[in-house]
């Protein structure tokens, strides 16, 4: 049986994939720091971890639920999440997890729009030119 973590899937932002997953017959992980909120009733397992405030408790943590639950896709669910699951996304991969996020370093250039169309650019793709780029300040 295939088992899925869905991290911050607590709320309407998890809800979507619980149940794919469950419909493809797998066994859900919710992963979210609130106690209380609705997905925590559908997933076979609510786990509540620390805030994405606290990182470095939060990675222990995931790590530590891959390992317990022998997690085979793990799904983000909201941009706070995100970034720490797309760091993750190597270790995990390197021990046969899939990870539903792209590489942290493509995440980090499509947040910057500059440094996203100087990319895309470098690679003879045809973007505009960047017009009023520096920073505003006050």
């Amino acid at each position: 049986m295939i088992t899925g973590l869905v991290v911050a899937g607590g709320g309407f932002q998890g809800l979507p994939m619980l149940r794919a997953l469950h419909a493809f017959g797998a066994r859900v992980v919710v992963a979210d720091s609130l106690q209380e909120n609705p997905n925590s009733l559908e997933a076979d397992a609510y786990v509540v971890v620390p805030p994405v405030a606290d990182r470095a408790a939060l990675i222990s943590a995931l790590r530590r639920l891959c390992e317990e639950w022998r997690i085979d896709v793990v799904f983000p669910t909201t941009d706070r999440d995100l970034p720490i699951v797309s760091e993750l996304a190597p270790e995990w991969r390197r021990a046969g997890i899939v990870v539903a996020a792209p590489p942290y370093w493509l995440l980090e250039a499509w947040a910057d729009k500059v440094v996203l169309l100087e990319a895309l650019r470098a690679s003879g793709l045809p973007v505009l030119p960047i017009v009023g780029a520096e920073p505003v300040t006050a």
